[in-house]
């Protein structure tokens, strides 16, 4: 079965390799090595050292003919601990069908001893080559400090190929900082699902010293909806293109929000490049549903036993389940094992829809769960998700993801008509269908702030409106003869609530 199993990996590879990529930013992975030492991607660039992935599996001729070529070997001579020290090499066995036995030589499926005259670290892991697209072996990847990953390139005609000069000549297309005082928002790093309740979380940022001076301070700003929240001084030691996270305190939103942290002041002088000094996230509101029936359109990948889903509730208790369940919401992000064995299981490649009916008013959450921790799309094959309402509403849809992904959604009892007690008005639609201006007509007997818009089935905001209603009678209109015929959502909300009327377009 093993070397069925490698023979299929290799065709499988041939077929993927023109689609297959490796990641232009490096993901980050924290990994042991066989003799119980812990090294983290992220650690070792801010440290100021260029990155060598090899991916290899312990029955790959070509792997082993570049093992006894000592390419590697000789890198590490030249840049590792004992040189340069400006090199980390990390050699991770990624097929996980083998194990210890094999790396050392003494196992039934291995070429020989992997470990003999080398002295960087080696590592069994099976799941870093999904973060890193790897679809063959042997592939080498460098990662330069900045975090920017490239796959060095091999001379199949060549069994030393990758020399040490080709990894050499790559670190010269290495960034190197500009300026000397020079910070960068690298990445929102909070809570960034839909607001379907109140939620309480920390804003932070992941912020990169872009200079070629050591950073030892900023200022950061946070600002809620454009109104300026917090502001912050951080204070240390950061070197050229190593990362930090700058914290706020926490905050608490109930609704759409628009978040914004803007860097400034690093080591106490103007940013020389302030065009990167901001990030912005839009934590949108989760999508409403009024049917109580909703159907989970799914497609498994090759491996379709890794797969779990689960609607949550409000308090986290599981109203519906599907797939293997001693995969479950836990048993995820495995290393080197198989998916257990149960009835609930999916098959690979195959295609499920299940229906799900929900009683109780509030907010959901769909979760869906990989044992192996690399989703369901693409590596080994193209899986996918569709959760939808019987209106055909998507609520959330995807298949990329690693161990685990999450879809927050509201249901509010299947009904469409409009509620005065859930607005504080009563508004109308029409005409529906409707073909060119579609009108919302409000009453209140109140002043209320309404939000409208207009979105389609996958929750895509097409037409948006604020309105102050004092009292009386109010409208707004919609030009929709530019779009597509089929379903599309008005919803209207205010401070009382929300709800969501069906219209149909046809051209």
């Amino acid at each position: 079965m093993k070397q069925i199993f490698q023979i299929l990996f290799i065709v499988g590879a041939i077929n993927f390799s023109l689609s297959a990529q490796v990641p232009a930013i490096a993901p980050d992975f924290t990994v042991e090595d066989i003799n119980g030492e812990t090294y983290n991607l992220y650690e070792i660039l801010g440290s100021g050292k260029t990155v060598i992935l090899d991916f290899y599996t312990t029955w790959c001729p070509p792997c082993w003919n570049y093992h006894n070529g000592k390419e590697l070997s000789k890198m590490w001579d030249l840049h590792g601990p004992n040189g340069l020290d400006d090199y980390m090499i990390i050699s991770i066995e990624s097929d996980g069908f083998t194990d210890l036995d094999d790396i050392r030589g003494t196992g039934d499926n291995t070429l020989g001893d992997w470990t003999d005259e080398v002295f960087y670290p080696m590592v069994d892991n099976d799941q870093i080559q999904n973060l890193y697209n790897v679809v063959g072996y042997p592939t080498y990847v460098q990662i330069c400090t900045d975090r920017t990953a490239v796959e060095v390139q091999r001379d199949y005609a060549n069994p030393n190929s990758p020399e040490v000069e080709v990894y050499q000549a790559e670190r010269l297309g290495c960034s190197v900082p500009e300026f000397a005082n020079d910070i960068t928002a690298y990445a929102y790093n909070a809570y960034d699902q839909d607001i379907c309740n109140e939620i309480t979380f920390t804003p932070s940022v992941d912020m990169r010293n872009s200079g070629s001076e050591v950073l030892t301070s900023c200022k950061g700003q946070l600002f809620v909806d454009n109104e300026l929240e917090q502001e912050v001084d951080w204070n240390g030691a950061l070197n050229s293109y190593a990362h930090t996270s700058l914290i706020f305190d926490d905050i608490s939103i109930s609704e759409e929000t628009k978040l914004e942290i803007k860097l400034s002041n690093p080591n106490g002088s103007d940013d020389s490049d302030p065009s990167d000094n901001a990030v912005t996230e839009r934590l949108d509101d989760a999508k409403i549903t009024f049917s109580s029936e909703l159907e989970m359109d799914l497609r498994t990948d090759g491996r379709g036993s890794e797969t779990y889903w689960a609607i949550l509730d409000a308090n986290e208790e599981v109203v519906a389940e599907g797939g293997n369940i001693l995969v479950g919401l836990n048993n995820i992000g495995n290393i080197n094992s198989s998916a257990p064995d149960h009835a609930s299981a999916y098959g690979n490649n195959q295609s499920i829809k299940e229906t799900i009916n929900l009683t109780e008013n509030g907010c959901y959450t769909l979760v869906i769960t990989d044992f192996s921790a690399n989703g369901m799309c693409c590596l080994w094959g193209i899986g996918r998700y569709v959760l939808k309402d019987k209106d055909g509403q998507v609520l959330a849809v995807g298949g990329s993801f690693q161990d685990e992904v999450r879809h927050n959604f509201r249901f509010e009892g299947g009904t469409s008509s409009a509620s005065s007690e859930l607005l504080d008005a009563n508004f109308t639609v029409w005409p529906n269908p409707v073909s060119e201006m579609v009108t919302i007509n409000f009453e209140t007997i109140k002043p209320v702030d309404i939000e409208v818009q207009l979105t389609d089935l996958y929750g895509k905001r097409l037409q948006f409106s604020n309105k102050l209603m004092v009292s009386g009678k109010d409208v707004v209109s919609y030009d929709v003869s530019t779009y597509p015929a089929g379903i599309y959502f008005i919803s209207i909300k205010s401070k009382t609530g929300i709800i969501s009327k069906k219209i149909i377009i046809s051209q």
